[in-house]
């Protein structure tokens, strides 16, 4: 509106003014040269003047107030050397620690104090944050921190933290009236540190997703711990540092933060933040009276603060402390383990060194009686264990084991005279590739390495060669589902339809000797000398057909001559490739 007020103002002025110039200039000069002379000459004066009458109208003055160049001295700013976004240091934590540092950096102001700090404890504080955000991110399974994912009690330094946290304050940060429940930055403040019920000397505060923390340094000085990127005056730089930022008056706090983040409707929460020391190692040094006071005084906290919480209360700190407790051991490194088992190793050392007799005993027998209690608990599960494998896998027959192994090994024993078994001659033993397992199971019969040899004259029926398509099919689940090895098989269906409900295979090689053979069933089997036991040295079980006894003469070299004759008349059988270096040798 000014602008357009001002234009037709200038162009009254100009046409009434420039009406009369040029009349009388008409009049005077209309035949003379310096006519167009001075028609351009206005023209020029009036393009010049208009903008400048312009520019002069809209140069209101404005103040923009204090900026974070005002109050912020960066000869007073200290810097790391990085910063929670070095993903070459954090890795795949890097940009989500804010909250772990944050809090680590207020629980650090008990070990030195804040106004003491320098580049390389801010170093250590990142890397310490670092590491307590991987042992509360893991139970919790979360990338980006609450406070309430933060644990009560934290360890730092060998040393027990207990952290409370006050009500939330939250509003807008460019906020500057109060509407409940939402506060203005500069009254939570006012509310945290100039409180005289609260008067807080830490607070976490939040703007957006970004977590710093802010102590209170001295009356009307504050300490700025922010991890992000930033710059020597706390403004976000790409190549920036965790930086310590220091700023007088809680005024001042408030405009810092106003020019640090980008305007616009920015939410905020601001928690104020108690640390208590609830333990310390007794190896630390100083007074023996001073700890012994400082731990009864501990204790005494820690127990009139469990007298009164709930049975819920009471089950989720011991879960929160049994989780902390559990991820710090997970992250901790072989040096630090080591260390730990050491002091725990002194601290029973110490503990027994000191008990009675009576107390002694005790012990011995809780300790007998854990044992006990776990043996027990170990056979009942073997005992299940071993009953359940009996009835999934048990009375299996020899080819219907054969058709679910994953692989197949060939022996050849010779049983000597007396039950006794050996070999002689030159003996080598070579390690066989069998890293090509079966990865579908069962196996079609023809491809078994076992032939049936039929004998005229005789009944030829063999029970260890039946197969039993259900009992194959139960066994194969069974296995899938609890031996790791089966975990990845394949059940081959269409080979397991094939396989009979209850016979011999017909696809099993089968050979036949050409002429009869005196029957051995009046044939004594030779049992070898007597021993003091003889189960052991038994060599034929009446309970198979497929048992280890020696057959009469004229009966094998028929059975041989037929194996030999059908093995030349098929191809050749597939044998596992063996390697060159030999397990062992042996000459007799």
């Amino acid at each position: 509106m000014k602008i357009i007020l001002i234009i037709v103002l200038i162009q009254i002025f100009h046409l009434s003014v420039s009406n009369l110039t040029t009349k009388t200039f008409t009049e005077t000069y209309k035949c003379s040269s310096y006519f167009p002379v001075f028609i351009f000459t206005q023209l020029s004066c009036f393009i010049v003047y208009v903008p400048l009458l312009l520019r002069i109208a809209n140069d209101v003055e404005e103040n923009p107030g204090p900026t974070v160049y005002d109050v912020v001295d960066p000869a007073k700013t200290i810097c790391a050397d990085f910063s929670q976004g070095d993903a070459r240091k954090f890795r795949q934590n890097a940009g989500k620690q804010c909250v772990a540092m944050s809090l680590t950096a207020i629980v650090h102001n008990h070990i030195n104090n804040v106004v003491t700090w320098d580049s390389s404890f801010l170093n250590e504080i990142l890397c310490a944050g670092n590491n307590f955000y991987t042992c509360i991110s893991n139970p919790v399974n979360k990338s980006f921190l609450l406070l309430s994912d933060v644990p009560e009690m934290v360890s730092v330094s060998d040393k027990i933290y207990d952290l409370k946290f006050s009500d939330p304050y939250a509003g807008d940060l460019f906020t500057t009236t109060i509407d409940l429940p939402y506060y203005s930055l500069e009254e939570a403040f006012n509310n945290l540190f100039s409180d005289m019920q609260l008067n807080y000397q830490y607070c976490l505060l939040t703007i957006g997703c970004n977590t710093v923390s802010i102590f209170k340094a001295s009356e009307g000085n504050f300490k700025i711990f922010d991890p992000h990127s930033r710059d020597l005056y706390g403004i976000p730089h790409p190549f920036g540092k965790c930086v310590l930022v220091s700023v007088e008056g809680v005024s001042n706090l408030v405009i810092y933060f106003q020019n640090t983040v980008p305007p616009g409707v920015t939410p905020f929460e601001v928690k104020g933040v108690t640390i208590q020391l609830i333990n310390s190692e007794m190896t630390q040094q100083g007074s023996p009276t001073s700890h012994l006071d400082e731990s009864i005084n501990s204790n005494e906290c820690v127990k009139q603060k469990r007298s009164v919480e709930s049975e819920n209360e009471k089950t989720t700190r011991l879960q929160n402390a049994r989780k902390y407790k559990k991820a710090k051991q997970t992250g901790e490194t072989e040096s630090e383990k080591q260390t730990r088992l050491e002091r725990s190793r002194l601290y029973q050392k110490k503990k027994r060194a000191g008990e009675t007799e009576i107390e002694k005993q005790t012990r011995l027998e809780n300790a007998r009686k854990y044992r006990k209690r776990k043996q027990l608990q170990e056979t009942a599960v073997q005992k299940q264990d071993a009953s359940v494998i009996k009835e999934n896998r048990g009375n299996l027959t020899q080819v219907e084991e054969m058709l679910i192994a994953r692989a197949l090994s060939i022996m050849r024993v010779y049983i000597k005279p007396g039950g006794q078994r050996g070999y002689s001659g030159h003996c080598i033993n070579l390690p066989q590739n069998v890293t090509e397992l079966a990865t579908s199971l069962p196996r079609y019969p023809k491809d078994l390495a076992v032939i049936i040899v039929k004998v005229k004259g005789r009944d030829n029926t063999f029970k260890d060669v039946s197969v039993r398509r259900e009992k194959v099919h139960d066994a194969l689940l069974w296995l899938v589902h609890n031996n790791p090895h089966y975990a990845e098989l394949d059940i081959n269906e269409i080979a397991l339809n094939l396989l009979p409900e209850n016979d011999i295979p017909a696809d099993l090689m089968t050979v036949e000797t050409e002429s009869e053979v005196v029957l051995d069933d009046g044939v004594i089997p030779d049992l070898g000398p007597i021993t003091d036991n003889n189960s052991e040295d038994t060599v034929y079980n009446h309970s198979t057909e497929m048992s280890s006894f020696l057959p009469v003469g004229e009966q094998q070299e028929q059975e041989v001559e037929a194996v030999r004759n059908q093995l030349c008349a098929n191809d050749p059988m597939i044998w596992p490739t063996t390697e060159n270096e030999p397990l062992n040798t042996k000459v007799s």
